[in-house]
């Protein structure tokens, strides 16, 4: 479950803080935008005050313990285990409650709180994309330009058009493998759902090519994570129930996703059962066909030039997964891939962050694209489809010659 913990609780959890700011060497926020406000030792500060009612939540202070995009890079680099996340999702939570959500992440949060509601919004996302949108050069992977400002996304970012309908929608059911071993339930995701389906159809062709069985259980939906991260666990946790019943109708082994956010989602607070009542492991896409390599034939997608790799936030630091996807693409590529500087700083996207703060977004895309470009990697390689979104905006906006892919999509 989702925890559902007051602020005012976890007092004593700000007292591991010591104001050393190490923190700010590493936060993608306050080297966008500077200032003390803007770094987890700020927040911190803010929250502390918060949570003994010093401080009120007025708008500005609503807006800066909103401009966090969740990367837990500050929790990694802090040498006394500060909390920091868990005391972040606890004061979001009192601001939900004391004051609501902000007006984009009403909009975002609330469609995909239903299975049906994602569905209408992407279907009507679809046609607004196609009415105001016009044609991006082909091959970029972004193939939308909006004209005018839209709330959430600013003017002239490139992105993909909507699915008209999901992926869950078009491929729910079983999908046998020939020469079967294991039986896996996909959790899908939103964004791969909907946004660039053709990843989940990567990993739907490898993993049944390679005698995987695949179930996609047609009544799933949003993991929660974004809601419970944004201070809705109470619709988290709805979710998270929905998700449990679903996936335990299905006689599967394990469950596998190809989104770093959901998969931390899931290991962290879900207990999956199958429909024998066991409790059954997830898998992130690069970690199951890591684990299980001798079973699986790669054959890589031909590249130009050398490839790097981006460490997901979610996969690197909360599922503590990296060493996996590299083993994997230096057995496919050989000495065509390559380290590019920090692969495992922020993109930018965060989720329900860079809709909210979409100028802070695009700085911190702006210098991940940067550092992209210096490796002189033509392709870049990642394991969530929303840094697979947000990479390609970073190309789009500083004219990086490189291509963005999901590891299915090479292997």
């Amino acid at each position: 479950m989702f925890p559902d913990e007051k602020i005012e609780n976890l007092k004593d959890l700000f007292e591991d803080c010591v104001k050393c700011g190490m923190c700010q060497a590493v936060c993608p926020v306050f080297k966008a935008e500077g200032g003390e406000e803007n770094s987890s030792r700020g927040r911190l500060a803010l929250m502390k005050l918060v949570a003994s009612g010093e401080l009120p939540l007025d708008d500005y202070t609503v807006g800066l313990l909103n401009r966090c995009a969740g990367c837990a890079s500050c929790e990694f680099q802090c040498r006394n285990g500060v909390e920091y996340l868990k005391l972040l999702t606890a004061a979001r939570r009192k601001m939900n409650k004391e004051e609501g959500a902000s007006f984009v992440k009403k909009i975002m949060l609330g469609a995909f709180a239903e299975k049906s509601g994602a569905a209408e919004v992407a279907k009507t996302g679809a046609f607004l994309t196609r009415l105001l949108g016009r044609l991006r050069k082909k091959g970029s992977g972004l193939t939308i330009k909006f004209p005018v400002k839209i709330p959430g996304l600013g003017k002239g970012i490139y992105v993909p058009p909507l699915a008209d309908e999901g992926f869950i929608e078009r491929y729910a059911g079983e999908h046998k493998a020939e020469n079967e071993w294991t039986r896996l339930g996909f959790f899908v995701g939103c964004s791969s759902s909907f946004i660039l389906p053709e990843i989940a159809e990567a990993m739907l062709k490898f993993l049944t090519k390679n005698g995987v069985t695949v179930i996609v259980p047609g009544g799933q939906g949003c993991c929660g994570t974004p809601h419970y991260i944004s201070g809705d666990s109470d619709t988290a946790n709805r979710l998270l129930n929905e998700n449990e019943a679903e996936f335990a109708r299905y006689d599967i082994d394990g469950v596998i996703t190809g989104c770093a956010t959901c998969g931390g989602g899931l290991k962290e607070f879900y207990t999956l059962k199958n429909k024998s009542g066991n409790k059954l492991p997830v898998y992130d896409f690069s970690e199951f066909v890591a684990k299980n390599i001798k079973k699986f034939k790669i054959d890589p997608k031909p590249l130009d030039g050398t490839v790097t790799w981006h460490d997901p936030c979610h996969l690197a630091r909360l599922q503590k997964i990296s060493k996996q996807p590299r083993e994997l693409l230096r057995m496919a590529l050989g000495e065509n891939f390559i380290e590019m500087e920090k692969p495992d700083s922020c993109c930018g996207f965060g989720g329900v962050f860079a809709a909210a703060n979409p100028g802070t977004a695009l700085k911190i895309a702006k210098e991940k694209a940067e550092r992209i470009k210096l490796s002189g990697a033509k392709t870049v390689i990642t394991s969530c489809p929303g840094c697979v979104l947000f990479l390609r905006i970073g190309a789009a906006i500083t004219g990086g010659d490189y291509k963005v892919f999901h590891i299915s999509q090479i292997l």
